[in-house]
This record gives C-alpha cells, sequence and structure tokens, in this order.
C-alpha cells in the first residue's frame, strides 16, 4: 500500500529516521511511480545530505508530475544556488513565485542581485 509507505516515511522523517524513510518512500515509488509527493519527500531529503544530484532528480520527477507544484521548483532553485548555478536558480525561484510560493519571491530577489 503506497499510501501507509508514505505515511510511515513521515512518521521516519518527524523521528529524524531518513534511511528508513527513504527505504519507505523507494517503495512507495516503486508500488506507485506518479505519487508526487513522495518524488518531493525523496528529493528533501537527499537535499539534506548534501547529495544534490539525488535530489534534482526527485524534484525533476514531481515537477513533470505537477507542474504547479510551486514548493519542488523552490526546492529546485535552493539546489541550483547551493551548486552555485545562479541562472538556474533564478529561474526556478521565479517560476515557483509565480505559482505563489511566497519564500521564492525573497529568493528571486536575492538571487537577482548576485
Amino acid at each position: 500500500n503506497a499510501e501507509a509507505y508514505f505515511w510511515r516515511s513521515r512518521t521516519f522523517i518527524r523521528m529524524g529516521q531518513y534511511d528508513d524513510a527513504i527505504a519507505d518512500l523507494e517503495a512507495v515509488v516503486d508500488l506507485n511511480p506518479r505519487y508526487g509527493p513522495a518524488y518531493d519527500n525523496l528529493g528533501w531529503l537527499f537535499m539534506r545530505r548534501n547529495k544534490y544530484d539525488e535530489s534534482l532528480a526527485h524534484l525533476n520527477k514531481s515537477i513533470e508530475l505537477q507542474p504547479d507544484n510551486g514548493w519542488a521548483h523552490y526546492m529546485r532553485s535552493r539546489i541550483f544556488f547551493k551548486k552555485g548555478d545562479m541562472q538556474k536558480a533564478l529561474e526556478n525561484a521565479k517560476t515557483a513565485c509565480k505559482l505563489d510560493y511566497k519564500d521564492a519571491c525573497r529568493d528571486a530577489k536575492r538571487y537577482e542581485s548576485k
């Protein structure tokens, strides 16, 4: 049951048990490859571990499934910023801002000044 794995992964995240959360989220996408929130969470977890390429792969999949997911665009902008790609960071922050993700509007202004 993909839903059960997903919600258990969220519990693991809150408990700081990230390896267990990743295992459950990978089970979610194996069972249901179109389950966008699982990719969001995998993207976030890999970003926390500074595994930016893995994070981007999951966020890209999330955006493919949910193009209007402002949070995923925002997270992708943060990763590009950490990787030093200011142009892509700015593009993604602007997209997230247009999708009404307010933190992205603040970051877009900051990225424009760099």
